[in-house]
């Protein structure tokens, strides 16, 4: 595998999707408030070298004994909302949610850095970079002298307490209100789940697969492109993006796959994403 130019690919994505300034920084190893790279190491993504599905907007990365991926995770076309993902290198063993907005996302890692600086003006610097206002960052503060980085400590906290991410509240997802996959979702949710999301665990509650969508049955799906296929020719391009968001890709038919997608939905924001996703993807062993 080589380098792929995440960064430059990306760039337009970031700014179609309007995120935070933050997000650019991070991409491009711009975050001046990490100052540890060797305790912290964010960016830039261009060394980055494993495929990632196309419904990950890549912002940063963290080199560690697991390298993790993480950014926005964004569907098209379907009901389901933004939210912000980790993922690790191998995402098919695991896909996590940390954030429910971008508040959420950027409190997960300034908890975690402050912790591993050792240092609670880190956080404030941190979240300040992520130009967060003053009373939500007094209230962090406050909030991590007494929790540290234990993020499930965070679910009553203003910006979890009406929304939690799902790693927030993994010990008990009786208090999740998300669309993510968690455990006890019922077959008929997994309707608006894609493959890569959803993990073997909750996936091997469903023995028999009875009432599971197509593309989570047998999982991974050898005749994926042709299930793809399938859905595009009767118009249907949200079971066409779940299946694309997927393993059982070969080669370029992903590639090839997006690109026929754009050009059905026929959405100049989803061609930004389309066109990023492509060139990143271009002569790889495929999503598997």
């Amino acid at each position: 595998m080589k380098p792929r130019p995440i960064t430059a690919a990306y760039a337009p994505v970031l700014e179609m999707l309007q995120l935070p300034a933050f997000c650019g920084r991070l991409m491009r190893g711009e975050v001046t408030s990490i100052q540890s790279p060797e305790l912290w190491e964010f960016g830039p993504l261009n060394v980055w070298e494993c495929p990632f599905p196309p419904a990950l907007v890549p912002i940063g990365y963290r080199e560690s004994a697991f390298n993790s991926l993480y950014g926005s995770w964004l569907h098209w076309f379907g009901p389901r909302r933004q939210t912000w993902v980790k993922a690790f290198e191998d995402y098919r063993t695991e896909l996590i949610e940390i954030g429910r907005s971008f508040e959420q996302f950027a409190i997960y890692h300034a908890i975690h850095y402050a912790e591993c600086e050792g240092d609670d003006d880190a956080l404030l610097v941190f979240l300040r970079e992520c130009e967060f206002d003053e009373a939500l960052l007094a209230e962090t503060a406050k909030w991590f002298d007494v929790c540290g980085d234990g993020f499930e400590r965070y679910a009553e906290h203003p910006a979890f307490k009406n929304d939690p991410a799902l790693e927030c509240v993994s010990e008990d997802v009786t208090k999740y209100r998300g669309d993510f996959p968690h455990p006890g979702m019922s077959a008929a949710q997994l309707w608006n789940c894609s493959g890569i999301e959803v993990s073997d665990e909750l996936r091997a509650s469903f023995p028999d697969q009875k009432g599971l969508p197509p593309w989570l049955q047998d999982y991974p799906r050898e005749d994926i492109d042709r299930l793809f296929d399938d859905y595009l020719g009767q118009g249907k391009l949200w079971e066409s993006w779940l299946c694309l968001n997927c393993g059982g890709w070969e080669g370029n038919a992903a590639v090839r796959a997006i690109r026929q997608l754009a050009e059905r939905a026929g959405d100049p924001k989803f061609d930004v994403l389309a066109s990023a996703w492509a060139e990143v993807h271009q002569d790889n062993d495929g999503l598997r």
